[in-house]
């Protein structure tokens, strides 16, 4: 069993060298256009299967900055690259790759990281 990045294992999904058994995206994830896959009907959604309720697991990549820089130009940094993000062709090939685009200010994303790390810590005790 492997849990890895959708976006890397298509080659060997496409070429029946590995098979899906299920996804680990939340329900109110947008769900992968499974056919372009070459499979037939939708992979299981992990997080609705009894043993593993409430289970998902996103990866995600952040840029960061040293903390001695100034908070106006991480700002307009943040700006920056949300505006990108949001540009329509950069969203549909980024759909496309099987990766959704975020932009969380500094707050939200603090907030991310403490109930990330909350809710593996939880993980851990689980298994």
């Amino acid at each position: 069993m492997l849990f890895e990045n959708l976006h890397l294992l298509k080659t060997y999904i496409k070429a029946e060298w590995l098979r899906p058994l299920a996804y680990t995206a939340a329900p109110s994830q947008p769900q992968p256009n499974w056919s372009a896959l070459r499979l037939n009907k939708a992979v299981p959604l992990l997080y609705n299967q009894p043993e593993f309720r409430g289970f998902e697991i996103h990866d995600y990549h952040t840029l960061f900055a040293p903390p001695s820089m100034d908070a106006d130009k991480i700002d307009l940094l943040s700006t920056t690259c949300a505006s990108a993000l949001a540009l329509p062709d950069y969203r549909d090939r980024l759909l496309e790759n099987y990766a959704l685009a975020a932009n969380e200010n500094r707050a939200q994303f603090l907030a991310l990281e403490n109930q990330e790390e909350e809710r593996w810590r939880k993980a851990r005790g689980r298994w």
